[in-house]
């Protein structure tokens, strides 16, 4: 899924809705195509997505988990936390990829499968914002230097307009590098505004919103 359809672009550029097709040059694939690469950009930009994506493009994530300090009792009852890399995690699923794994001294265990999610079991997951909390004593008692691992979905599900809008930019940007049909008159005045110029004017705010959106994972 991209953040913003073919429609998007051609209205940006003045075009009428459904100018591209099999037949045009770029074709309306072509376009979907680079739809769906600046998509791909905005995702790593912002170190988010509006969208369902698999984290660390599948690979495991590693965390260390520490002995019991000063606020060790606080930990044991409401439960020692792990900062994921990414927020808005998908509730975990086995059935869809996803491992929660830590290592009992011997082997990796499958918390997913062997453990009880909740406040009352042994891990509980605060998935808005991507924390997952180990309760009990043992939680502490790993020499390994990496003793928990995850794989896991992320995403939210609303895409918001100006993503939409960077998104539409980035693409029109791009389709004016291969060929200027359109004019973007500025307003209240009569003069065209050169290709590069047009270029530069969308691609820096794409870029501004973008920045806008960055996040920045928790560095434990």
């Amino acid at each position: 899924m991209g953040y913003c359809e073919v429609s998007d672009v051609e209205r940006l550029l003045g075009l009428k809705v459904g100018y591209f097709s099999e037949t045009t040059v770029p074709s309306y694939e072509d376009v979907q195509k680079l739809i769906d690469d600046f998509t791909d950009y905005i995702d790593r930009r912002t170190h988010f997505a509006w969208r369902e994506k698999v984290a660390n493009d599948g690979r495991y994530e590693y965390h260390t988990v520490g002995r019991i300090a000063p606020r060790g009792t606080w930990f044991v009852w409401f439960g020692y936390p792990i900062y994921l890399n990414y927020r808005a995690v998908r509730p975990f699923d086995k059935s869809k990829g996803d491992a929660f794994e830590f290592f009992n001294g011997n082997k990796w265990e499958d918390w997913l499968t062997t453990r009880t999610e909740g406040v009352t079991g042994d891990y509980w997951v605060d998935y808005d914002n991507g924390i997952v909390y180990l309760r009990g004593l043992w939680a502490f008692l790993g020499i390994k230097e990496f003793s928990v691992r995850f794989k896991y979905r992320y995403g939210a599900t609303v895409v918001p307009d100006d993503i939409k809008l960077a998104c539409a930019y980035l693409t029109a940007a791009h389709l004016i590098t291969i060929s200027d049909r359109i004019f973007l008159l500025p307003e209240g005045g009569t003069s065209v505004i050169s290709a590069a110029e047009k270029i530069e004017r969308w691609t820096s705010a794409a870029e501004d919103i973008i920045e806008r959106h960055r996040e920045f994972p928790v560095i434990e």
